[in-house]
């Protein structure tokens, strides 16, 4: 919309519509920083009075666990990547865990 244009450079959008249910402060926190990470890596500088909106449909895992906002960040890049539009870098994330060999299973 006109409100959110920004004349100097794009402006960026996201939208995490959860798995179920209504939308969450969980959410609002998850695209408040993909929309950081988003203009961070797009030269928003480049595109002025444009606007990039995402929507992000959650299908599985809980807002906010780290293994879901790397499935988060890839998918957004693999978005970016057929875009052609130039980026910083291209990124991915993985999601990792160390489990303790002392620790025995019964």
């Amino acid at each position: 919309s006109m409100s959110n244009e920004l004349t100097h450079r794009a402006a960026v959008e996201f939208n995490i519509v959860p798995v179920s249910g209504i939308h969450s402060p969980s959410e609002s926190e998850m695209e408040t920083f993909l929309v950081q990470f988003a203009e961070r890596l797009i030269e928003t500088k480049d595109f002025p009075r444009c606007q990039l909106n995402v929507r992000i449909q959650m299908v599985s895992g809980t807002v906010g666990h780290p293994a879901t906002m790397a499935a988060c960040i890839n998918a957004l890049t693999l978005a970016l990547l057929q875009t052609s539009i130039p980026l910083r870098a291209t990124v991915v994330a993985v999601c990792t865990s160390e489990l303790d060999p002392t620790l025995r299973r019964e």
